[in-house]
């Protein structure tokens, strides 16, 4: 039984020291910290993970409070859920802060603002405008259309209510233009917004919105906020989140991966070459890499990989250009369906690039064409490797002694038997093993003699006398 008292009793202090450990409690003399993350950018899956990781990232350091300073025109509806979620959860305060003035916090963001404990504007922003739309800007389908709004409805309306909000303006945000409701869907300015209610606070900087809501009790979370005189912990976006905001453009996703497929089968067409393939795949590799971010058609790119599987076999099969022409055809129709899906904010690529890009690989493939005609009316070359003794050859790469050469086009792996030689040089082959050429260099001719005129003999003289 006394053991078992020592047992627990240990278990308990080391319970208490684990917990003093991983929550310190706030020293009196160290002011508190309040996170300041700043995003000016579409709402997307990569936004939302740089924004959800801020927000974690204030709760580990016991931050007062969290100040997303937001600058948007919307997004992606599942990157705002995937916001809104962290908001809701976050076990620290949660301050959403329209900033810079002439910012906005329009469509996907209107709703961010309404998920926060603390809704501040910036004079000069405004926010609203949250209708639910397609890609290409145009109205949903009627019933699809009908179902999206409603749950857009609703959803505002209760983080409106629950953040002790005007729910019913505040809903008017989402409503469609109506007899009932002309001038919905409803955007209000900085002050507008406060005067009814669908926003808490207007402060025209961020120290000044901290001594505003400095004792204020939330009413979602039940907590007091208190950031008088507290440490700003900034922070942007990094170079790497930058660069894959970059990639969240459909065009420049959509220009990746052509120039990716065209490298990848201008190297098969023309093995060696080496550049076009690693350019190639690298560009292949970034629009994939924008691809997982940016909502894509299977259709798309089912129609994109038919179109590469057509233009390799235009190197292989005997067709006459139709494989060419019809992957060409596949690529363009594949890249202009390759974002065309409903609720992405990206759009889709460029037609007029598409045009471009297509018509640059059909230049290309019909040069292609061109040279596999010519060399299919070439008179036939004798078969067999043994035609290639004698041959002359240019060295394509240095050979010390291992290199290659060219040969009527082709790329030979080539031995020099007499020593180095360098790129450029005229040698010939001398002789063939296998599919390796040892060559060197062509053979001196040799001096022919030369004479003075006045070290020429002499003609004999005839002689005189008896005939």
């Amino acid at each position: 039984m006394g053991r078992l008292l020592c047992c627990s009793a240990l278990a308990a202090s080391l319970a208490a020291l684990w917990t003093a450990t991983a929550a310190p409690a706030a020293s009196p003399n160290r002011p508190p910290v309040v996170r300041v993350a700043t995003l000016s950018a579409e709402i997307n899956p990569v936004s939302a993970d740089w924004v959800v990781s801020q927000l974690h990232a204030a709760e580990r350091q016991h931050a007062a409070a969290f100040v997303l300073r937001l600058d948007t025109p919307g997004g992606l509806s599942t990157s705002m859920e995937q916001i809104i979620h962290a908001e809701l959860a976050a076990t620290v305060p949660v301050v959403v802060y329209v900033w810079p003035e002439g910012g906005r916090a329009a469509s996907a963001g209107f709703v961010i603002l309404q998920a926060a404990d603390v809704a501040a504007l910036a004079p000069t922003t405004n926010t609203g405008s949250a209708i639910p739309i397609s890609s290409t800007g145009a109205n949903l389908g009627s019933d699809l259309r009908s179902k999206i709004i409603n749950d857009a409805r609703a959803e505002v309306r209760a983080l409106a209510t629950e953040h002790g909000r005007n729910a019913t303006l505040a809903e008017g945000a989402v409503k469609p233009r109506s007899s009932a409701c002309p001038s919905c869907p409803r955007n209000w300015t900085a002050s507008e917004a406060v005067r009814v209610h669908v926003a808490d606070v207007v402060a025209s900087s961020l120290p000044a919105l901290l001594r505003q809501i400095d004792g204020r009790t939330l009413t979602y979370k039940h907590l007091t906020v208190h950031v008088a005189g507290a440490r700003i912990d900034a922070h942007g976006l990094g170079w790497t989140t930058r660069l894959l905001l970059i990639l969240t453009d459909a065009n420049l996703v959509g220009l990746l991966f052509l120039l990716g497929i065209g490298g990848i089968v201008f190297e098969l067409l023309h093995p060696g070459i080496v550049l076009p393939g690693l350019l190639g795949g690298v560009s292949l590799l970034l629009g994939l890499l924008g691809l997982s971010i940016v909502p894509f058609s299977w259709a798309g790119v089912a129609l994109l990989g038919l179109g590469v599987i057509l233009l390799v076999a235009e190197a292989h099969v005997p067709a006459h250009g139709a494989f060419a022409g019809v992957g060409l055809l596949s690529t363009a129709l594949g890249a202009f369906m390759l974002f065309r899906v409903d609720g992405s904010p990206y759009g889709t690529i460029s037609p007029v690039l598409i045009l471009i890009v297509t018509a640059t690989f059909g230049v290309l493939f019909l040069g292609v064409a061109r040279k596999v005609v010519a060399a299919r009316l070439a008179p036939p070359r004798a078969m067999g490797t043994d035609a290639l003794l004698g041959a002359r050859v240019t060295a394509l790469t240095p050979l010390h002694p291992r290199g290659q050469v060219g040969v009527d086009g082709e790329r030979w792996l080539a031995i020099a038997d007499d020593g180095p030689h360098e790129e450029g040089e005229q040698l010939i082959v001398r002789s063939v093993d296998g599919l390796t050429l040892h060559v060197g260099p062509e053979p001196s001719v040799p001096p022919q003699p030369t004479y003075s005129k006045h070290a020429l003999p002499s003609a004999p003289t005839p002689a005189r006398g008896v005939r």
